[in-house]
């Protein structure tokens, strides 16, 4: 790095990910020592615990948040060092082609999802009756 420069480090994709890590786990350090009074001893409250949408539910939807950022980014540093070995990198590929081609199908998929749920917010749909 200090003979290239950074521009040229932050070019490849991996190492993106890797600052992307570094600073998903500060953020979610830093909010764990500043929330650190409001846990009472729990990873996450149940909904008894959680009267309103006050001040403390936003420290745990975040935290929740970064969690399942540090989880997929745990995922994805796996799947690097898979490649690795022959079969394990072919398995590999076989993922992330499959994800490159769901992909159109999953967002035609929620624009439809959202229209429906559109409509019925609009024709006043209630399913609490019963």
């Amino acid at each position: 790095m200090r003979v290239d420069g950074f521009v040229n480090y932050i070019s490849d994709n991996q190492n993106k990910i890797d600052l992307l890590m570094l600073f998903v786990f500060i953020a979610y350090f830093v909010l764990r020592l500043s929330y650190y009074e409001h846990e009472s001893n729990v990873i996450i409250p149940s909904v008894a615990d959680i009267t309103s949408l006050d001040q403390m539910t936003k420290p745990w939807f975040t935290l929740i948040v970064l969690n399942v950022v540090i989880i997929i980014q745990m995922v994805l540093k796996i799947c690097f060092f898979c490649k690795v070995n022959e079969k394990f990198g072919m398995l590999v590929q076989l993922i992330k082609t499959c994800i490159v081609d769901v992909t159109p199908f999953t967002t035609f998929m929620m624009i439809w999802l959202i229209a429906f749920t559109l409509i019925f917010i609009l024709l006043g749909a209630n399913n609490d009756v019963g």
